[in-house]
């Protein structure tokens, strides 16, 4: 009697255990992203902080990113008109934010080498993204990857992917 009474016991705390850990382990775990993208881009004021002489773009589009499904993308691009990473090339930065269908966001800074192309007029933009943080679901969501777009001055329009992980702890709220 004593002794099925132990062993019942060890079972209920085994289910209990079991029952808790994933739950725990998933609520700060980091899962593959990937988001992409096509854009069109308008010429936009710079803000005060932007270097100088800057180019301000600003990106408005769609595509589809894991974990969101259909996303509306924005953002605001700062071309460093000065900086010189190599012949025909320019860094940039910005922030950017992924709205989904049900208006959960994720948003992320990208900073990025933009380098022309044997066509003048595209240009090839690789560079990393970190996640800065989100709404709903993904509130207080980080993590990191990188950028890969290629950019059409002559239709100010621009496609993209972004690649890497994702760690949302405000799905478990």
């Amino acid at each position: 009697m004593i002794y099925t009474r132990r062993i019942s016991l060890a079972v209920v705390a085994l289910l209990v255990a079991l029952i808790a850990v994933p739950g725990q382990a998933s609520a700060g775990s980091q899962v593959p992203f990937r988001a992409t993208f096509a854009n069109t881009n308008t010429m936009a004021p710079c803000p005060p902080s932007a270097p100088v002489p800057s180019l301000c773009v600003a990106l408005a589009g769609s595509g589809h990113a894991t974990h969101m499904g259909k996303i509306q993308f924005s953002g605001l691009t700062v071309v460093n008109l000065a900086s010189n990473c190599g012949p025909g090339c320019l860094t940039d930065s910005g922030p950017n934010t992924l709205t989904a269908a049900n208006g959960d966001q994720i948003t992320l800074d990208n900073t990025g080498k933009n380098s022309a192309t044997s066509d003048p007029t595209i240009r090839s933009k690789t560079g990393t993204y970190v996640v800065t943080g989100g709404t709903g679901r993904f509130s207080r969501a980080s993590g990191s990857g990188t950028a890969s777009v290629i950019i059409n001055t002559a239709t100010s329009t621009s496609v993209g992917t972004l690649t890497g992980i994702l760690s949302t702890p405000g799905s478990r709220q």
